[in-house]
């Protein structure tokens, strides 16, 4: 951390002081790999909006700065995506501050003094019982013309996606020391580093034995899910192949976070308890788990209006 730097000389060059946040957030903060890239691409951006604004620099900035940066890159796109980049002012200012009290040196947060938007709570969309078997069944793989490795890769991480309910980054995150077919369990490593075991069912089970199975990587290479010219599968990829899967299965475009909000949905509609989805899921927080009991209260109404005489609607 330079003593320019700390005293506002932030313009055309970040990438010293970026790689110290980047450090602080990889090391200290335990943020995913894509939260990291969010914020170093958030910064990136706001050092070039002070620049093209008048040469300010990033310590200097004041809260009407921030205020006219958020009002420029909230067109075209969401309210979540600007109040992440608001977030990633936030994280960068506090730590910012904190650098700068080891020197001896007082550093506002303009960012603190800018109210986050309102995001609308919106719930996840989740696939029906029938719809998930239809998209797993080794029927939609008829049509399918690549080499069995690949078909018996694709199914695996599907599996685990829904029968183990993970994060796509979780799932292709893991290594094959991870999974314990003696104990029928897979250790997955979530956000904020922290470690979970989620059982493996039937499926997931099947789906991840055959693809072990057929597996082929260097020997140095750890990971369940080896990509064709980088140690791991590409996410992006897996993202696209699970789409062109859903439309020629049950019709519909289907991401992953589709099939982790079905686990959580039908294992609440099954009698699980609300905590215990919390712990297979990885939420830190039990507000977050609570969703799918508006998803399932949600399916509730839909059958009572379908259903109850007394719902219907009188005949003319």
């Amino acid at each position: 951390m330079t003593k320019d730097f700390l005293e506002g000389e932030f313009l055309a060059d970040a990438r010293a002081p970026l790689a110290d946040f980047e450090r602080y957030l990889r090391d200290e903060r335990n943020a995913s790999p894509h939260s990291v890239r969010a914020y170093l691409s958030d910064l990136t951006q706001w050092a070039a909006y002070l620049k093209e604004a008048g040469g300010r620099g990033a310590v200097a900035a004041r809260a009407e700065d921030v205020r006219g940066w958020l009002a420029r890159v909230q067109r075209g796109r969401s309210r979540a995506t600007v109040a992440r980049k608001l977030s990633a002012l936030r994280s960068f200012y506090a730590w910012l501050a904190r650098e700068a009290r080891r020197q001896g040196v007082t550093r506002p947060n303009p960012a603190k003094l800018v109210g986050t938007p309102k995001v609308p709570r919106t719930l996840p969309r989740w696939l029906t019982v029938d719809e998930a078997a239809s998209l797993l069944s080794p029927r939609g793989d008829a049509s399918d013309r690549r080499p069995p490795a690949e078909i018996a890769r694709d199914r695996a991480l599907w599996e685990l996606l829904y029968g183990a309910g993970l994060r796509i980054s979780e799932a292709v995150g893991l290594d094959l020391e991870d999974v314990d077919l003696s104990r029928d369990v897979v250790r997955v490593t979530g956000k904020g580093r922290k470690v979970r075991e989620v059982p493996l069912g039937a499926g997931a089970r099947r789906a991840v034995t055959d693809w072990i199975a057929l597996r082929r990587a260097t020997k140095d290479n750890p990971a369940l899910f080896p990509g064709r010219r980088v140690a791991r599968m590409d996410v992006s990829g897996a993202r696209r192949r699970l789409g062109r899967r859903g439309l020629s299965t049950i019709q519909r475009r289907v991401n992953p976070h589709a099939l982790r909000h079905s686990f959580g949905t039908h294992l609440l509609d099954g009698g699980a308890d609300l905590r215990a989805i919390q712990e297979l899921m990885g939420h830190a927080n039990l507000s977050t788990t609570q969703r799918y009991t508006h998803l399932s209260l949600e399916r509730l109404r839909e059958s009572y209006d379908a259903a109850h005489p007394r719902n219907r609607k009188p005949e003319r």
